[in-house]
């Protein structure tokens, strides 16, 4: 789930999320995402998607005929739920 500060039942979300929301909306207009597309987002070759949907690492997906579909707000709770993990997890350096 993603991280969200909620104030008067509203949802707000940092302004680098919402960039990047804008992005992905613009770049790729359709509801659904295909592997490639999300490879090419992540920077990563499509192989790493099949093989994280294997071990249960990445977002949600459906497939349809041959195909892998996964919805842009599954996609989007995945990403920001390992991006505020990776913020949450760093570790300060001892001198």
């Amino acid at each position: 789930m993603m991280k969200r500060c909620i104030l008067r039942e509203k949802v707000y979300m940092t302004s680098s999320q919402e960039q990047f929301i804008k992005y992905v909306n613009n770049r790729f207009p359709n509801p659904t995402l295909t592997d490639k597309q999300i490879a090419t987002l992540l920077g990563v070759h499509t192989q790493t998607i099949y093989r994280m949907r294997l071990r249960g690492q990445g977002p949600k997906f459906a497939k349809i005929s041959r195909n892998c579909i996964c919805l842009k707000q599954d996609f989007f709770d995945w990403f920001f739920s390992c991006y505020s993990k990776n913020e949450c997890d760093t570790v300060e350096k001892k001198d």
